[in-house]
């Protein structure tokens, strides 16, 4: 029972007839996932171009099949790659992800690996830039979410991709439907209601986590993305539960 349910998981391929099995082997226990396994593994998603480059494509499978996670442990971590990846780019020109609903092996999970890379290459052909320059704009993208203290600008993340400013701006416009510093500003303010909502820190804390530094700054740039001050919303955002 317990080789069924971890390694003839990943064993398993319906091209194949006969599996071997000994029992004198020792079988892989699954474990718990560690958050710097989990981490590796969303930093190749999101920021290597495996869907471009079968060397990354496979480094990316043997990193998902060396956890050796049980059926459950996998949806869970599937599930939270497809949710970041839409919810950083469902409404750009880099698309949605669909998310594989059902599976009884790794065999399953991997054809699905391969459907998504193809929707993926599909939708950056749609546009007129390179895979690596989409490559960059993704991993600015990721910079600034994982980041959010730290005062990102356009120039910094440019030169940290080794790209023209203005080159780089046009890119990720054109991208992302924001510019740089009008997608900067969104992300904060989203992060900054959750965090509104979910504690009971001052509004200074939470500006501070954001990336500014000037409460009332904060307040301005929180007031002209919502219609409402910081405080306003926290306190509607409370009444309405």
């Amino acid at each position: 029972m317990n080789y069924t349910e971890t390694s003839l998981f990943y064993a398993y391929n319906p091209n194949n007839q006969v599996i071997a099995v000994s029992m004198n082997e020792e079988d892989a226990s699954s474990k718990e996932p560690q958050d710097e396994d989990i981490d590796r593994i969303k930093q190749s998603w999101f920021q290597t171009p495996w869907t471009h480059h079968d060397n990354y494509y496979n480094q990316l499978i043997d990193q998902f099949k060396s956890l050796r996670l049980h059926k459950g442990q996998l949806m869970g971590l599937l599930y939270s790659i497809v949710m970041e990846w839409n919810h950083l780019f469902a409404q750009t020109t880099l698309g949605r992800i669909s998310m594989i609903h059902s599976f009884e092996s790794w065999y399953e999970v991997e054809e699905w690996i391969k459907e998504t890379a193809a929707g993926i290459r599909k939708a950056d052909e749609q546009t007129s830039y390179s895979p690596e320059i989409i490559d960059a704009v993704k991993k600015a993208v990721m910079i600034v979410q994982h980041d959010l203290e730290q005062a990102y600008t356009a120039l910094g993340l440019s030169q940290q991709l080794n790209i023209s400013r203005s080159y780089f701006s046009q890119c990720f416009k054109d991208l992302m439907g924001k510019t740089f510093n009008e997608y900067s500003r969104f992300i904060r303010v989203e992060k900054s209601k959750e965090y509104l909502l979910n504690t009971n820190n001052t509004i200074f804390w939470i500006a501070e986590r954001v990336g500014y530094t000037d409460e009332k700054y904060f307040s301005r740039i929180f007031r002209e993305l919502t219609g409402l001050l910081p405080s306003e919303y926290r306190q509607l955002g409370r009444g309405n539960k």
